[in-house]
């Protein structure tokens, strides 16, 4: 199961992709992401790196390996460790595109891996299709930071 969304940021997709590819930057927009430390030197494929994400109250670490990295395109991230169970995990891929009035960011969240029994994969998916979220998302959080870095035209 994947959940997917879009968002389009009116600022260089330069910009967007600093955000995104800078792992300590994570905290910033993901309000689940308690800390993250980054890896040494630039992130590509094979970086690894940690991440502390709470979740209904419990801190849980995530091992992080970013899967693909292709500059301002493309980001793939796959997320394990003790908070999925059965071994599984979890791959976010964020696709950067240029537009006329700044970037387009895509989002998806592939859950097929997760070790997550399908019923509640399905509640995911049905909670974030017709459910209300509460605060900013993921996407706006990001938008939010890179526009107040750089604002577009």
């Amino acid at each position: 199961m994947k959940l997917r969304d879009r968002i389009t940021i009116r600022c260089a997709p330069e910009v967007v992709w600093a955000v995104l590819a800078e792992p300590s930057f994570m905290p910033a927009w993901n309000p689940k992401c308690v800390s993250c430390q980054a890896p040494q030197g630039s992130i590509g494929v094979g970086a690894q790196y940690q991440a502390v994400f709470k979740m209904e109250g419990l801190e849980q670490e995530a091992s992080c390996e970013v899967l693909e990295c292709v500059s301002l395109q493309r980001l793939t991230v796959r997320y394990s460790g003790a908070g999925f169970p059965n071994g599984g995990h979890v791959e976010e891929t964020f696709q950067l595109t240029p537009t006329s009035s700044g970037a387009r960011l895509t989002h998806a969240v592939d859950f097929g891996r997760s070790g997550i029994p399908w019923v509640f994969q399905m509640l995911i998916w049905l909670i974030s299709t017709f459910g209300h979220t509460v605060g900013p998302s993921i996407l706006e959080n990001i938008r939010e930071l890179t526009e107040g870095l750089n604002p577009g035209p």
